[in-house]
Formats: structure tokens, C-alpha cells, sequence
């Protein structure tokens, strides 16, 4: 068979992602675009199951007889279900759970408008939980990519978070730039004020020194950030500065808009192109 070039690519795409997603898995919408998949929350035909289903290229050196026993598995990842390898067309379909719970901006919005401790509290159990999981990804030499607001699944109960759950789709080769990244843009998901880290966007120090550590200018590693006091001390003993306003006040919180802004600043592969390919 001769080989598909580059004039017949998008073509050949196109017919087999009509075939995986009207033969195989019900599209239920866009999840999210992290410049390296698009991912669709599905209903898989055969089990009823709802998924996640990831689309992407198919990476050098992919290994076809991989399978479940092969995937990193971790509590506060969403659980890998199967892969679809379509190398002639370049294309990898990665199907992974899709648990139920709120994103980001439904969460600020329901408990947590206009009460600034309350964002502060829920954000650092987020962040202690996710330096967790990127410890135990750094074991493998594996990462995350900046969050997507519905990349990341929240378990609530009486107006806190409790446990959260992040779409496998995000991990990618582990860097100490991604780790961190991968903090901050979840952060700034619930405020605006992280994003930046100033002493005048952020006046308590121990959000300061967290989030300023997250920077892409401090070599602060990921040990180093779990010795902080933002992550060992309980957000109800932190000084709270007494200005005319609280300055986390002026910044509104995350909308789904502000990740055209946010991907302008993290988004390092220009020249992908997937969000040509027909969605179906």
C-alpha cells in the first residue's frame, strides 16, 4: 500500500474519525484543547460508559501492544479505559473515564463568589493535591501540561472541595517548567491574582512564596515547594493585610474567555494543527 501524503492526510482523517465517533462513541461536546489533543466527553456504544475520548497524533516510538497494565495510573487521574491506533492517518484516540463533578468556574461561581477566604482555602487543597501527583508523576519522568478549566474535576461537598480528579490527556514528559506551570494556570483558573504572583496581587506571604516559586524565572523545585508554608500551615492561621480592600477582590475570577489569553502565554507548539481536523 503506498504510502498517504500530505495533499490526502486530512481527507483520510476525516473518514476515520466518522467511522470511531458514529460507529464507536456518541460525542457529547468539546471538552477541551490543550495544543496537543482535542478531547470530547463521550458515550461509549457498546458499555453505555461515559468517556473521555482523546485525539491527538500518534507519537514516535508508539508501542501498539501497550495496554492498561502499561499506563501510569494514579488515585487523582481520571482511570485509562483503551487506545485506537490509526497510524496511517496519524491519529491516536486515547479513551479514558469521565467521571461526574464540577469544573473550576462552576465551583467559583456557586461557593465561592465575592469570598476571597473561601477561594484561598479551596485552592490550596487543590494545590497539596496536585503536588502529590506531580511528585509521583516526576517518579516516572512524567509531567502535566497547563490545566484546562475542564480538565480538572471537582468533588464537592458542603461548599469545599474534597477531592479532584485530572484528565490523563494532560500528562506529558516531566520538566520542573511543566510541573509548575501545570500550578499556576490551576490556580489562576480560581483567580486571577496566582496567575501573576506580585506582592501587590498577592499580599499574604505564604501565597506569595508559593506561587512566586511557580514562576517560570525561580528555580524552586517541586520539593522545595512541598516545604512552603502555604502547603503546611492551615489558610485560617495566614495574616490577612488590612488595606483599603482586599487586593484578590479586584481581580474576577476565571472564565472560560480567559483561556484564549492564558493559551497565548503557554501555548509552545505554533504549528498544531488539529483543530483543522473535521470533528464529528
Amino acid at each position: 500500500m503506498s504510502a498517504i501524503t500530505n495533499s490526502n492526510l486530512r481527507s483520510v482523517q476525516g473518514v476515520v474519525m466518522q467511522a470511531v465517533f458514529r460507529q464507536m462513541y456518541c460525542p457529547n461536546g468539546e471538552l477541551f484543547r490543550d495544543g496537543h489533543h482535542t478531547v470530547k466527553a463521550c458515550v461509549c456504544q457498546e458499555t453505555n460508559a461515559f468517556v473521555a475520548v482523546a485525539i491527538g497524533r500518534v507519537p514516535e516510538g508508539y508501542n501498539p501492544e501497550a495496554g492498561p497494565s502499561d499506563a501510569f495510573n494514579h488515585p487523582l487521574l481520571t482511570d485509562y479505559v483503551s487506545e485506537l491506533a490509526y497510524p496511517d492517518a496519524d491519529l491516536l484516540f486515547t479513551v479514558s473515564s469521565n467521571p461526574m463533578g464540577l469544573n473550576v468556574y462552576d465551583f467559583v461561581h456557586n461557593h465561592c463568589k465575592n469570598n476571597m477566604a473561601a477561594i484561598r482555602k479551596n485552592v490550596q487543597t487543590v494545590m497539596k493535591k496536585m503536588l502529590s501527583l506531580l511528585k509521583d508523576l516526576e517518579a516516572a519522568g512524567l509531567s502535566l501540561r497547563p490545566m484546562q478549566d475542564k480538565g480538572i474535576i471537582l468533588t464537592v461537598k458542603k461548599g469545599e472541595i474534597t477531592d479532584i480528579k485530572i484528565h490523563r490527556s494532560l500528562i506529558c514528559p516531566f520538566s520542573q517548567e511543566n510541573a509548575k506551570e501545570s500550578l499556576k494556570s490551576t490556580a489562576a483558573m480560581f483567580n486571577a491574582s496566582y496567575w501573576f504572583a506580585t506582592r501587590k496581587t498577592l499580599p499574604l506571604q505564604e501565597e506569595y512564596e508559593f506561587f512566586r516559586g511557580c514562576q517560570p524565572d525561580s528555580e524552586m523545585t517541586l520539593d522545595e515547594l512541598m516545604e512552603l508554608d502555604y502547603i503546611n500551615t492551615e489558610t485560617d492561621t495566614w495574616v490577612v493585610p488590612e488595606p483599603d480592600f482586599d487586593t484578590m477582590s479586584v481581580h474576577t475570577a476565571y472564565d472560560p474567555d480567559d483561556d484564549k489569553i492564558l493559551a497565548s502565554d503557554t501555548d509552545d507548539d505554533d504549528d498544531y494543527e488539529f483543530n483543522t481536523v473535521p470533528m464529528f
